[in-house]
């Protein structure tokens, strides 16, 4: 959830019954439901308890109350705990609630949970918004073959026909990136600026330089990373 949500929060927006959280009027001011774990209902109610026995919940007031108990607690309040708890905890890091959301996402990743669960958990309106916000798990990045096991296999292989789809094993792009500019320094004052844009784009292509997204297979729930394409008419991968 949001720092905005957190502290948005009435008691009554806490359902055990359904095991959920209502989130109203959230970003984009729309409504959504949050999950809630057990162990979390099992905090809120000593939570709970605590600030009635100080009397500073009200029946059907603030979840988490500010100074004042008509009032709820504020953002920055929030972040203040949040940093006091990790000195708590010994963490050195810089940990703030955002670290938390985005801790969140990664471990349901590192879950194979589906991305379009993750999405809607986050309060995304957009995949493409997920993909970008939820940092790659490690997980997933220990699961990615790279490209000297591709070879390996190739070489391995008992000469059958490679697969049409299968990434040639060298590119203008590769090119292009290992003597680009040093072939641009020797021709200095000879390119004209319509080849030097062009020998760029081609570099970035299908590289995290322009961005990219997550995508998830339905069927295995597989993921993979695939990155944009430079979309200049000249670079070979596009159609």
């Amino acid at each position: 959830m949001r720092v905005s949500e957190v502290v948005a929060l009435k008691i009554g927006d806490i359902d055990s019954t359904r095991m959920l959280i209502r989130v109203e009027q959230g970003k984009g001011r729309k409504d959504r439901n949050a999950m809630l774990s057990p162990q979390l209902l099992g905090l809120l109610r000593q939570w709970w308890r605590e600030g009635r026995r100080r009397g500073v919940m009200l029946p059907q007031g603030w979840l988490f109350p500010g100074r004042s108990s008509l009032e709820p607690l504020s953002t920055r309040q929030l972040n203040r705990a949040v940093h006091e708890a990790a000195e708590a905890a010994g963490i050195k890091k810089r940990v703030s609630p955002y670290t938390l959301r985005h801790s969140f996402a990664t471990h349901l990743l590192e879950q194979d949970v589906d991305i379009r669960v993750i999405q809607v958990l986050l309060g995304h309106s957009k995949l493409d918004t997920t993909a970008l916000y939820a940092r790659v798990a490690t997980k997933t990045i220990r699961s990615v073959t790279g490209p000297l096991e591709h070879l390996k296999l190739l070489m391995e292989g008992d000469g059958a026909e490679p697969d049409p789809v299968t990434r040639p094993p060298l590119e203008i792009a590769d090119i292009f990136r290992r003597h680009g500019a040093a072939w641009r320094a020797a021709h200095a004052g000879h390119v004209s600026l319509a080849q030097l844009k062009v020998m760029s784009a081609i570099e970035s292509c299908r590289t995290a330089a322009l961005g990219g997204h997550v995508e998830a297979c339905e069927g295995c729930r597989y993921i993979r990373i695939a990155y944009n394409s430079c979309r200049n008419r000249h670079c070979p991968k596009i159609p």
